[in-house]
């Protein structure tokens, strides 16, 4: 399916990329965690191929997250910092929620954390 032209691209492939490796190493992390916790929880190191792989995987996959989100965090910097429209933009959110859209400042690719683009 080819995409249509007129659609706004918010992220690229390698951002997206990036966020899932994040998302996804958090999660194997926190049930390999859990089946290191607890001995209640230790059916779920099957799922690291048993105990000592999943005592093997845990700190990998722990560096594998920090790095992503280390990059992650990198590549959004300049993205989240706050202009003085941000400012105006979250000064003006209740008149947002109340459906008054037609006095808000101009949007950027956040709002309340990035420069106009």
């Amino acid at each position: 399916m080819k995409r249509d032209p007129n659609d706004l691209q918010r992220y690229t492939a390698s951002e997206r990329a990036n966020h899932w490796v994040v998302g996804i190493s958090f999660i194997l992390i926190a049930l390999s965690g859990l089946a290191l916790f607890h001995p209640a929880f230790w059916p779920l190191s099957m799922l690291f191929g048993g105990g000592v792989w999943t005592r093997i995987l845990h700190p990998f996959l722990g560096v594998l997250m920090a790095v992503s989100f280390a990059a992650m965090a990198v590549r959004f910097w300049k993205l989240n910092v706050m202009t003085p429209t941000d400012w105006e933009w979250l000064k003006r959110a209740k008149e947002m929620v109340n459906g008054d859209d037609h006095n808000m400042p101009i949007m950027g690719k956040y709002n309340g954390g990035q420069k106009v683009l």
